[in-house]
């Protein structure tokens, strides 16, 4: 099949999707949306698979996948594989083995095998999710979004070939009815995910099916299209303004943006087929645009680890002036890259690119090759991390508690489990103490298992992420509702567990719900009405109440930050951490008092010192993260805890 006609458009088209991408990771104030330019990458993909498909099938009836996939190899793999062995190398060097080396190791892996999305989807579904700006290979998710889709779509393609032979159809009357449901399915789907789901909505392939499909559909289309040139650059125009406000205006709404961005690519790309010679296609072919595109897959593998890594280096300072210089930096490696490596293999096609099998197991052996490099340099750090008692520390002190169905629950709400089921503590013993929170809560598992063996009771833990016990009347949305009803499935058992000998409450949560003193009036006192109702209903089964001060929030990342830098550089003043808190504190101060079964206890003073609070005191690293205790923090809380649990159990 020749090739197609170069298009110096498509290549401006390119660099008007990576521009704010690399722009927006930099930090640039303004520029929200930036992450939409993924999504006009998205649709141009749908757009010129699509195209080179029908192409083929129109030409021979078939489209050769050996051939497509040996294509596919040749643009993606070498350049992806460069880069990633570069991260891999550099990570040894820059990175620590407690906690970010055996991640990028992983992470390299999922990429390698195209997983990529799926990895990072579950990273960050989860609460205790490591920070964004610290992982490496991140972006990769978005080359695992694409080549899910072109291992789908060549094969759905030939099955409409097929259908319609069968009946008596062309594959196009097939195919087209078929795209255009799938378009509105996936679009729907996207809609429900942004407000149900959002971290799956972001980098799930179901929910991003109908930008590639959009693409498609503008190419099965293309040959039909009517209109004047001017009406051309009208659609161009309009295009480039809607990918525009998507990065200045949209950045905040997540559906919004990217749908406003993708449809502007589509009008792009449908004024580029009605008017060439367009002004604003002219734009597009501008000699600078038109060398960002042609390096624009390069740069988008470059830009963000090496943004990381700096940052990494410096934790805690923003630096604009340095993020935008190694942005630059990442696009001379990427014109390196695209010269030396991308361009010669996918137009020169040397050994062992030549032939599509050839092709196919190059671009096998590249990911292998990458994966068990990964895997090795993964137990490298292992091993590191076995020989050096600080980085095991520092590695322990991440590790989170498991969560246990029912009982320590995420951001959804079900059902509670039985208090049997959720005990810590002494065993066998019934529960005298309920700890009731959000992750608060849950970190203090450690302590009362500890404290509860040494005094002989049991505590039973409720929790979920995010929830207070008073939800604020203001809130909405799925959370809020899964909050409420997690908070009145704990209400309702209060009078059970204590007539089965419990006698007293453990509250922990990150802010209790307050809604800060300038909230409504109205809001306030709903909250405060709240709090004052548990109370008395604590009171009315004899129950006493414990509230946990919130810990202090230490600057992320932690315990990353120890990795590099002394506790006292991973701190935070405790003036500033006491002003923080002070509106919380006196808000809880006031709807306690009158309340003899209700104390507030704050670990203030075990966690900080007279200047600072730190993450780690005393040989012990009190923190997994910036606002959770580690196993061993919480533990060592134990002889300060002691009393105030005494107190609970009415001794």
């Amino acid at each position: 099949m020749p090739p197609e006609r170069y298009q110096p458009e498509i290549d401006g088209l390119r660099a008007v999707a990576i521009t704010p991408v690399v722009l927006f990771h930099t930090g640039v104030p303004g520029l929200r949306g930036g992450y939409v330019g993924v999504d006009v990458f998205f649709v141009l993909s749908g757009f010129l698979i699509t195209r080179l498909l029908v192409a083929e099938l129109g030409a021979t009836g078939s489209v050769a996948l050996a051939d497509f996939y040996a294509r596919r190899v040749r643009r993606l793999f070498p350049a992806l594989a460069t880069v990633v062995v570069a991260v891999l190398v550099l990570g040894t060097v820059i990175l620590s083995a407690a906690l970010e080396r055996p991640e990028l190791s992983n992470s390299a892996i999922a990429t390698m095998s195209f997983v990529a999305n799926v990895y990072f989807w579950h990273a960050e579904a989860t609460y205790f999710a490591p920070p964004a700006d610290w992982l490496p290979l991140l972006n990769r998710w978005t080359l695992s979004v694409e080549e899910q889709f072109y291992l789908l779509w060549p094969a759905s393609l030939l099955l409409a070939a097929w259908l319609g032979r069968r009946a008596g159809r062309s594959w196009a009357e097939i195919a087209t009815p078929a795209l255009a449901v799938l378009m509105v399915v996936s679009l729907a789907l996207f809609w429900w995910g942004t407000r149900h789901r959002p971290t799956a909505a972001f980098y799930l392939t179901p929910t991003r099916v109908w930008e590639f499909a959009l693409g498609g559909a503008l190419a099965l289309g293309s040959g039909r299209l009517n209109g004047t040139p001017r009406s051309g650059g009208v659609a161009v125009t309009l295009g480039l303004a809607g990918i525009a406000a998507a990065v200045v205006l949209l950045g905040y709404r997540l559906f919004w943006g990217v749908v406003v961005a993708a449809f502007g690519t589509a009008g792009i790309l449908m004024g580029i087929a009605l008017a060439p010679a367009a002004a604003p296609v002219r734009v597009l072919r501008a000699r600078p645009l038109v060398f960002i595109g042609k390096c624009s897959y390069s740069w988008y593998l470059w830009h963000w680890p090496l943004l990381v890594f700096t940052r990494m280096a410096a934790p805690g300072e923003a630096n604009l002036a340095r993020s935008l210089l190694v942005a630059f930096g990442a696009l001379v490696l990427a014109a390196f890259t695209y010269v030396a490596v991308e361009n010669p293999i996918r137009r020169r096609r040397p050994w062992p690119f030549l032939e599509p099998r050839q092709a196919l197991a190059a671009g096998a052996m590249l990911s292998l090759a990458v994966a068990v490099l990964a895997a090795g340099l993964y137990l490298q750090a292992n091993a590191q991390v076995r020989r050096a008692p600080r980085l095991a520390a520092i590695a322990a002190a991440a590790r989170k508690l498991p969560q246990k169905p029912g009982c320590n629950m995420p951001q959804y709400f079900s059902a509670l489990a039985p208090a049997e089921e959720c005990l810590v503590g002494a065993p066998g013993a019934p529960p005298r103490v309920l700890v009731w929170g959000d992750s608060q809560a849950e970190q203090l598992a450690p302590l009362l298992q500890k404290d509860g063996k040494q005094a002989g009771y049991a505590a039973a833990i409720w929790s979920m992420s995010s929830c207070p016990q008073v939800v604020p009347s203001h809130w909405k949305g799925d959370l809020a509702a899964a909050c409420r009803a997690f908070d009145h499935a704990v209400q309702s058992q209060l009078p059970s567990l204590a007539q089965s000998g419990l006698t007293g409450i453990v509250m922990a949560s990150r802010g209790f719900g307050y809604p800060s003193p300038h909230a409504p009036r109205e809001v306030l006192t709903a909250w405060q009405s709240g709090w004052r109702t548990i109370f008395a209903s604590a009171r009315d089964n004899n129950l006493r109440v414990l509230l946990q001060a919130p810990i202090p929030y230490l600057p992320p990342p932690l315990p990353q930050c120890l990795a590099h830098a002394s506790a006292a550089q991973c701190g935070v003043s405790r003036t500033i951490v006491e002003r923080r808190r002070a509106p919380l504190v006196g808000a809880l101060d006031e709807i306690v008092a009158g309340y003899d079964n209700v104390r507030i206890w704050d670990p203030l003073d075990f966690l900080c010192n007279a200047e600072t609070c730190m993450p780690a005191r005393g040989g012990v690293i009190a923190y997994s993260d910036s606002g959770h205790l580690s196993i061993a923090g919480a533990r060592a809380l134990a002889p300060v805890a002691a009393p105030q649990f005494s107190w609970l159990r009415g001794q």
